[in-house]
Parts: C-alpha cells; sequence; structure tokens
C-alpha cells in the first residue's frame, strides 16, 4: 500500500520529456496520473506533446494506462496553442446552437485524443452569477444555470465520444465568488436552495452524461460548511455522491493554490482533502508533486490516513484507468 500512495497525486514535472528525477521517479513508481501545463515547458507543438504522451504510456501496462491529462477548455485557459485549434472562451461557445457546439467539442476533443491526452479538465460547470468574478467570468458558459447545463451536457457528451474524459468543475460551485482562489480563500454565502436550483444545475446535467470526474472548490460554501473550503470538507462535497448522484471520481483543484497552502497547510491539506472525499490530488509543480507523495507517505506512516481509505480510492481510480486500455 505504502508503495502505491503516488497513485493518487497527478504528476507535474519540468521539460518537453520525461527526464531526471521525474523519470526516475515513474520509472520506478508508474504513478499512473500526469497533468501537463505549458508553463512547465510540457507543450511544444503537436508532434511533441504526442512523443511525450507515448513516453509516459511506454512506462504502464496496457491493461492499466496513466490518465495523461490538460486544462483544454479554451479562451484564456489553453495550454495547447501550438498546432491547435484557438478555441473561443465558454461565455461565446454557450451561445452557439448545438449543432455548432458540438462540431466544436468534437475538435477540442479529437485534437486531444490525437497527441494521447485522455483527460481533459473540462468543462467548467460554473454557473457566472457574480460579474465581478475574477476567475470564473467568461470561463462560464452563461449567467443561466439551464443554458450552462445544456453546454455543458454536450461537451461531455462529445468528449466521451472522442475517447477522452471530461472533468467537470468546481463544485460546489465558484461562479458566485469574488475571489480569485489562486491567491486568497473565498467565501460564499449562496442558500442550500440556490445552490440546488442554480448552481447544481450544470453538474447534474454533466453527471447525467456520464461525467466521470468532477474537480472540487477551494472555496468556503457557507450553507454546506461555514468553516472549510469544499475540497478540505466532507459536509460539502457528500451532496456530490447524495444529492446528485455522482459515483466516479472526485478530484482536487490544485492543492498548491494559495487558498489552500496559506490558510490550512501543505501537509495537513493533503491529508484532509482525501479524508474529505478527494480521490485524486493536483500539483502543478515538480517539486510540489514530490513534495506532495512524500506527505502522504508519512501521513499514512503516522495512521492519518488508513490503509483501508487509501486502497478504497486507489481501486476507484485504477477502474478508470482500466477502462481507457
Amino acid at each position: 500500500m505504502m508503495t502505491d500512495i503516488h497513485e493518487l497525486v497527478f504528476q507535474a514535472f519540468d521539460g518537453a520529456t520525461l527526464g531526471g528525477n521525474a523519470l526516475h521517479f515513474a520509472e520506478k513508481f508508474r504513478p499512473g496520473a500526469f497533468i501537463l501545463f505549458s508553463k512547465n515547458g510540457n507543450a511544444v507543438d503537436k508532434d511533441q506533446i504526442r512523443g511525450l504522451c507515448a513516453e509516459i504510456q511506454a512506462l504502464h501496462p496496457k491493461s492499466l494506462p496513466a490518465l495523461i491529462s490538460v486544462d483544454q477548455e479554451g479562451g484564456r485557459v489553453q495550454r495547447f496553442r501550438q498546432g491547435f485549434t484557438r478555441l473561443p472562451p465558454a461565455d461565446q461557445a454557450g451561445k452557439l446552437s448545438d449543432e455548432d457546439l458540438r462540431v466544436l467539442t468534437e475538435i477540442q476533443a479529437r485534437e486531444l485524443r490525437n497527441v494521447g491526452i485522455n483527460l481533459n479538465f473540462a468543462p467548467v460547470a460554473d454557473v457566472n452569477t457574480n460579474p465581478n468574478n475574477p476567475i470564473i467570468g467568461d470561463r462560464a458558459y452563461s449567467s443561466d444555470p439551464t443554458d450552462a447545463a445544456r453546454a455543458v451536457r454536450i461537451l461531455v457528451q462529445e468528449h466521451l465520444k472522442w475517447g477522452v474524459l471530461p472533468c467537470i468543475k468546481h463544485f460546489p460551485g465558484h461562479g458566485d465568488t469574488h475571489l480569485d482562489t489562486h491567491l486568497a480563500l473565498a467565501r460564499v454565502d449562496t442558500s442550500l436552495s440556490q445552490l440546488q436550483s442554480r448552481e447544481w444545475l450544470p453538474f447534474q446535467a454533466g453527471i447525467g452524461a456520464g461525467a466521470p470526474l468532477v474537480m472540487t472548490a477551494h472555496i468556503v460554501t457557507a450553507a454546506l460548511d461555514p468553516d472549510l473550503p469544499a475540497t478540505l470538507s466532507s459536509r460539502a462535497l457528500d451532496p456530490l455522491r447524495t444529492l446528485l448522484g455522482f459515483s466516479g471520481l472526485i478530484v482536487s483543484d490544485d492543492m498548491q493554490m494559495k487558498a489552500i497552502e496559506d490558510n490550512y497547510g501543505k501537509d495537513e491539506a493533503l491529508v484532509r482533502a482525501l479524508q474529505a472525499g478527494c480521490d485524486l490530488l493536483l500539483t502543478n509543480t515538480e517539486e510540489g508533486h514530490f513534495t506532495a507523495v512524500e506527505s502522504l507517505r508519512k501521513s499514512v506512516r503516522d495512521g492519518l490516513l488508513s490503509d483501508q481509505l487509501m486502497e478504497k480510492k486507489l481501486l476507484r481510480v485504477r477502474e478508470l484507468r482500466r477502462g481507457l486500455s
């Protein structure tokens, strides 16, 4: 069990190929989940990305492929650009007809699949209800929950159709915040009835369409838990299972964001996230990845995370990966 804990953390690394400590780690442990960033030098062009993905998959058995992920929403959050179709921001895409949105999403998903990406951290299922929101804004498909739900449903369906796993985000809803959680901890006072009738409609649509993953939000949603951000709160994440009927994988937003690190500490936050219900954890740097894995190993040794809990999460992650073979 101790040697498998790394399978619950996406490996972030530097460079256009796997090398140095990142290669040594991947060869030794076969972590099974990777995330690519342009800022880390992982994305030069299509040929390089295709080669990198093939390099990663060569380290894993064909019966248990690695998850290789990216944030390829469109607009200002499009990690792959050189040689890829420039995707419009979601608020523009959300105005397209069903047919045109399907065509656009086919392009989006097929370009990813053709270079070896099998997981896209999209679509954004947040409803843009706060015009002063500095982090969601045009990343949301609409300020109307029904329109946003329509777009999310189509995005999920088309990604799955073309062999890319979609991950809807950011539960329990990031659209009504006025702070950027990359920089600070945000709080929303949306009522439970508003969450159910507004924020959660796109999530319900995505789950109903077969979304296999949901990403959390680093925000305090007072109606669910007035003290902890959703990523670290079982009270905030449980409704995803009990009220929305989601049975797939819950992925944390980036655990290196200041909303988490500045308020809860690196080690404690990782433990809390897994205890709260997250199955997979995200980091955005090579150093952050290594630190997270070592912290989790220590937490298991110290009894803060039980083998039973970790085994349950590992089985869920591996089941998803087997479905890719």
